[in-house]
Parts: C-alpha cells; structure tokens; sequence
C-alpha cells in the first residue's frame, strides 16, 4: 500500500510556527504581533486533518503521541532539578512537580481560582490538544451538521471560564476553547475544493489579512490564558494571520534544497522541538552565555535542532516522541 504522502506546506507552515513559539518566548519584540498567530496556526493546521475516529482509538492514539511526551519532558526537568537540589543543599522540585501534575501554561491567568499555580510553561499545549481533538471529535459525532456553531459555544464558554472564573488542571479550558480554531481547519478543508469556496475565497482571504493587520495592531491574545481584546477580530485576524503563513509556506514548498528540507524536517518534528524548548525555558544552559534576544533564539533554534537529531539515533525517544 503507497504511504500517504506529506503536505509539505502544511510542515513549513509548523516550522515558521515552532520558530515563532520560540521566538514569542526569548523576546518581547513583536510580541503581539506573533501571539495574533501563532498558537492558533498549529490548532487550525490539526483540524485541517481531523478524520473521524472511534472515541476510545482518538484518546488512545492522542495519549500515546500527546501525553507520552508531555510526561517524558516533565521527567526530564524534574530529574535536573532533583539533581540540583542535592548539590544546593534545598528543595527545588516540589513546585515542578505540582507544575508538572496540573499543566498551567502562565501565571497571568485572570481566574479568580487557581490563578496563580506553578507553570509547566510551553508544553501546556500538549494537553490542550489531547482536550481539543478528542472534545471535537465527540461533538462532531454527534453535531456532524452543526458542528460549527457548536464549536464556537463551546469555545466561548470555556474561554469565559478560564478568564474569569477558574483555571482548571490539565489545561482542560485553553483546550476546549481552542475547539473553534480546529473546526475552522476542518471546515477550511472541506471548502476547499467547493465552487463556491474559490468564487468568494479572494474576498475572504483580504478580509481576514486585513482584520489581521488590525489585530496584531491594536489588540493583544494569548490562547495559553484565554485572552482576548477584542474576540472577533482576535480570532479572523488569527485565520488571516495563518492564511499568510500558509501562502509563504506554499511558496517555498516549490522550491526543492536543502533549506526548504531542514524548514520541512523542522515542521514534521515541531512537537519535538516544542519539547526541548520547554526543557530549555524550565533548565537553561543558555543563560551563562552572553547573547542579544536574536543570538538567544538562534542559539534556542539550534539546540532543538541538534536535540532532535541525537534523539533520532536512540530508539526509546525516536519512538517515544515520533521523529520523523
């Protein structure tokens, strides 16, 4: 049977991601302008390949590609810090380790409960997607002609939950409220090929970009805490904001060589660099270096790049989190 082939826009789309997931977190340049797109690219992109599953073969599957990593990396930094504490003489795992058990992405939640738990930092995601696919993945069986409309309530309830009521563990919230950005990828790719999708697919495609514009202008986001300044603009600027990438994407996959190689090797591992990015934010050795935010996220860039390379070579971590 012919293996599927990749969408290689789709993999330089997640490379431009990861890097700017890296980039968001090393400097506060551009801040707003990366957050208007960045984590609900990765949320869309995941929809666009939503294929209907039984409930129990979705977790298992997610939990098996999903949670396995999310775990081996909070092990990780939890062994770091054991180690440490043995040398300093103090106790300097007993908040990881409760950081690690709720998987809080931020200390700015504006929740009245919970607000203020020990982060796990930038592998919240891993969790939050668990919740998105496999939430999605049961409305859709169940709501498979208004699954839209449906999404978007559910969104919007667990993102007023969160932001003003209470900051669940697991990031359960973030994770339900990232359901629309899904629905839209899946809807994005059922129109695709519809007639009426290319009669007004021009009109939708500036609409969106300029709404994009205003967004990363005038009003800030983050998918991590449920915040936005202004929802409607937040999330069509975030769908203009990935229709662009996407439309760079699609540009350099045309161009075969080896950097639109390394660019498409990074997007199918991006889980994987997510992973030693966050053991770096948690356990960094880039902090004894003496080096301007571009040098720290080159630096940061590099080492993900090498870290998944060294562990495509050992069988337990290839397998365990997927390298391609």
């Amino acid at each position: 049977m012919k293996a599927k082939e990749r969408d290689h826009t789709c993999d330089i789309m997640k490379c431009i991601g990861i890097i700017a997931v890296i980039a968001g977190h090393l400097t506060l340049a551009g801040h707003r302008f990366i957050f208007s797109w960045h984590m609900p690219l990765f949320f869309i992109i995941a929809g666009y390949f939503y294929h209907e599953k039984d409930t129990l073969v979705m977790v298992k599957k997610d939990a098996r590609h999903l949670l396995i990593p999310y775990y081996l990396t909070c092990s990780a930094v939890i062994f770091c810090f054991a180690f440490k504490s043995l040398t300093h003489n103090e106790d300097l795992v007993s908040s990881w380790i409760i950081a690690s058990l709720y998987a809080s992405g931020s200390l700015q939640h504006t929740s009245e409960y919970l607000a203020n738990i020990p982060i796990i930092g930038a592998i919240w995601f891993l969790w939050a997607l668990f919740w998105t696919k496999n939430v999605f993945n049961i409305l859709f069986k169940r709501y498979r002609k208004h699954f839209l409309p449906i999404c978007f309530f559910i969104s919007m309830a667990a993102t007023f939950t969160d932001r003003y009521v209470i900051n669940l563990p697991l990031a359960i919230l973030p994770g339900i409220s990232a359901t629309l950005f899904y629905a839209i990828g899946y809807k994005a790719r059922q129109l695709k090929d519809s007639t009426v999708t290319g009669k007004y697919a021009m009109s939708f495609a500036c609409v969106s970009i300029a709404t994009w514009i205003v967004s990363f202008l005038f009003y800030d986001m983050s998918m991590v805490r449920c915040h936005y300044d202004n929802l409607p603009v937040n999330i069509i600027g975030a769908c203009g904001g990935t229709l662009c990438i996407g439309i760079i994407s699609g540009f350099l996959s045309k161009y075969k060589c080896m950097a639109t190689d390394l660019l498409e090797w990074i997007g199918r591992n991006s889980m994987v660099f997510l992973c030693i990015h966050a053991f770096d934010m948690c356990y960094s050795i880039r902090n004894h270096i003496d080096l301007s935010d571009a040098g720290h996220i080159l630096f940061v860039v590099f080492y993900c790049i090498l870290g998944t390379y060294v562990m495509s070579f050992i069988p337990f971590t290839k397998r365990a989190f997927n390298i391609k």
